[in-house]
């Protein structure tokens, strides 16, 4: 009689971003933690909780080149957030990423053409690195995706549409058609809105949180052919202090303007 074969070990699923047990998905805005990094203009590197509107931050084009970008008053800033979930991508430049599940980055052969979300990097491709006095975004390779948690939820938002390097990665504040949109209508429309008075500023910001809500509750309608068991429109933070919510009364807080939920 015949030995009985050598058993064979079990093929190792292909790498992913996250053991299965990790569940991805995130009701916070797509934002880094307050102790990530960006690079000014004059060389400083600062904090994300440090980054005021106006500053110019180090950010790479679309071309896949190097430059300066504007924050602008769109951008994100909550201080307070605590707990969020991040996902911490270690990288072949030394570099760790942390960012929300549902932030953008580029990834492939080129930058920065193509975007993904962070919950959807894999081990083993490309996101692009900048090192210390490099002239240009380097391609490196992602060693490890796990889950973690932080505190503060930051996301600038650039005047031209760059890029923003934070913790020394490339990154996107939104998907590539909308960053394309917002180099076009932040220098004309939305700064025009914010510079005329802090009051119009705030009802543009609630009239895009509205929209996005009433899109998302669509969207999902549209795909699950069911209506969203729970809300799906977000709190946003902005730089300069307004808290905007969709479906909520515009309200003086001194000197700052809130968006705060109509009373029952």
């Amino acid at each position: 009689v015949a030995p009985p074969p050598p058993s064979v070990p079990p093929t190792k699923p292909p790498p992913s971003s996250l053991s299965p047990d990790v569940n991805p998905q995130s009701r916070d805005p797509p934002c880094f933690p307050s102790s990530a990094t960006a690079a000014l203009r004059d060389g400083r590197t600062v904090r994300l909780d440090e980054l005021r509107e106006g500053d110019a931050i180090l950010v790479g084009w679309a071309d896949g080149t190097l430059g300066f970008d504007v924050v602008t008053p769109w951008s994100l800033a909550d201080h307070s957030a605590e707990g969020a979930l991040f996902l911490a991508l270690a990288t072949s430049a030394n570099t760790t990423l942390r960012l929300t599940p549902t932030h953008h980055l580029p990834v492939g052969e080129t930058c920065c053409k193509q975007l993904k979300q962070a919950k959807d990097v894999r081990v083993g491709e490309l996101v692009w690195a900048v090192g210390r006095g490099a002239a240009e975004p380097e391609p490196h390779a992602v060693l490890s995706v796990r889950a973690t948690s932080g505190r503060g939820l930051h996301s600038p938002l650039m005047q031209r549409g760059g890029f923003p390097v934070v913790d020394g990665v490339v990154t996107s504040f939104n998907s590539l058609p909308l960053v394309k949109l917002n180099a076009i209508a932040q220098p004309y429309l939305l700064a025009s809105l914010c510079a005329a008075s802090a009051s119009a500023c705030t009802a543009a910001r609630r009239v895009v949180a509205a929209v996005e809500c009433v899109a998302k509750h669509a969207w999902h309608a549209l795909g699950s052919f069911a209506l969203a068991r729970e809300p799906l429109c977000k709190t946003l933070h902005y730089i300069d202090g307004p808290v905007v919510h969709a479906g909520s009364l515009l309200v003086s807080t001194g000197s700052d303007e809130t968006c705060r939920p109509v009373p029952a």
